[in-house]
């Protein structure tokens, strides 16, 4: 099975000619073409959601869309939206992304899992574990990204000398046992982990039973050998969601057949790139 997920970051400065016309932008027939373009090679597809918002209403119209779009095609939808605040505002995070009816009873933005900021405590983070597992969705809480920056807090240790995100774990790894999981099942609190780390297989030890979200596999420098590192027993429990190493196309293209041509490919160079690191069949 393809641990691959289609990254839709549609950065309006970068999407191709063939889908802009004169100040019409059309981000929806672009993320339709390039889902149906990766689809059967990819298992779903994450949702940046700042570049949606960064389009005003139009943009979250046409987020709402492409999440039922994916929906219907049978894929996994995460949307990376990176929440994180006090108890009830969490709550209304997570009921907006992982409910199937939010406060106006509509699923607008509903997602099979959402990114979730770990830094502001547990009382940040129950309300998104308690949605989740009431609506049987999924979490991915930050652990260890692949920012430089990411040294400043989650790679630091604190007074008792234990590094923040090894506390984070600690967290993770209590709900997952409480859920009394069956051996080798994955449970619903997953964690990103960017491909430029080192020590992924330290953290595949540490939760045997969270999904890693694994970006950074091509413009960010990841390799495709750091992930093997994560896999569970079953060949399984890592997706990669790749970007703009799918979206973006080195040709100059003059219509919309030529840009999908060259999402075809980058896919599927992904994609047998990640069957014979992986040694998938």
């Amino acid at each position: 099975m393809s641990q691959l997920f289609l990254g839709l970051d549609p950065d309006v400065s970068l999407l191709p000619s063939p889908y802009i016309n004169a100040s019409n932008i059309d981000v929806q027939a672009w993320g339709e073409d390039v889902i149906q373009a990766c689809f059967g090679k990819i298992r779903g597809v994450k949702f940046q959601s700042a570049y949606f918002e960064n389009m005003g209403l139009r943009g979250l119209s046409v987020l709402s869309h492409l999440i039922k779009f994916s929906r219907d095609l049978g894929l996994i939808t995460i949307m990376d939206a990176k929440r994180g605040d006090i108890g009830a505002t969490s709550k209304a995070y997570a009921e907006a992304y992982l409910s199937t009816k939010n406060a106006i009873g509509n699923d607008d933005f509903s997602c099979d899992y959402l990114t979730v900021n770990p830094l502001m405590g547990e009382d940040c983070l129950d309300p998104f574990v308690e949605i989740a597992l009431k609506h049987k969705k999924g979490l991915f809480i930050l652990l260890e990204t692949s920012n430089p920056g990411a040294s400043m807090i989650l790679k630091q240790s604190i007074n008792d000398t234990q590094q923040v995100n090894v506390k984070i774990a600690n967290y993770i790894s209590t709900i997952l046992n409480a859920l009394n999981l069956p051996n080798g099942n994955m449970g619903p609190i997953g964690v990103v982990i960017g491909a430029t780390n080192s020590n992924i297989g330290h953290w595949r030890e540490k939760l045997p039973q969270s999904i890693f979200l694994m970006p950074g596999i091509g413009a960010q420098g990841g390799e495709w050998n750091t992930i093997r590192a994560g896999l569970d027993a079953k060949g399984d429990g890592v997706w990669v969601p790749i970007s703009r190493g799918i979206t973006q196309v080195k040709k100059e293209v003059s219509n919309k057949s030529a840009y999908i041509d060259e999402v075809k490919y980058n896919i599927n160079h992904h994609y047998d790139a990640m069957k014979k690191t992986l040694q998938l069949s």
